[in-house]
């Protein structure tokens, strides 16, 4: 359906707003917020020139940023440092009041 075919800018465009719909703030303690976050400034940062495509598409390119960003986090880490030792990280999370 044509109507709902959209460019990768215009996708790019509305991921840059994903943030706008989390309900709370600050993200400290939840990955999901936390990646959506990661999503939105990925985007805005691709849009404004911050980031670029080096001849990818700007879908990759933001794939690939976001994918960057997230694993720079501590929820990343964390719950790779726990798989790697053979742990559940929810145990982890758990204590420290943070959601996966």
């Amino acid at each position: 359906n044509m109507e709902l075919e959209r460019t990768e800018r215009q996708v790019i465009e509305s991921l840059s707003k994903s943030d706008q719909m989390l309900d709370h703030i600050p993200f400290e303690t939840c990955g999901q917020c936390t990646h959506l976050s990661i999503f939105a400034e990925a985007a805005r940062d691709l849009l404004d020139g911050k980031v670029g495509c080096s001849g990818e598409s700007e879908l990759k390119a933001w794939s690939a940023e976001v994918k960057r960003r997230w694993e720079e986090t501590k929820f990343y880490k964390l719950w790779q440092a726990e798989k790697e030792a053979g742990r559940d990280p929810h145990i982890e999370f758990d204590k420290r009041g943070w959601e996966p």
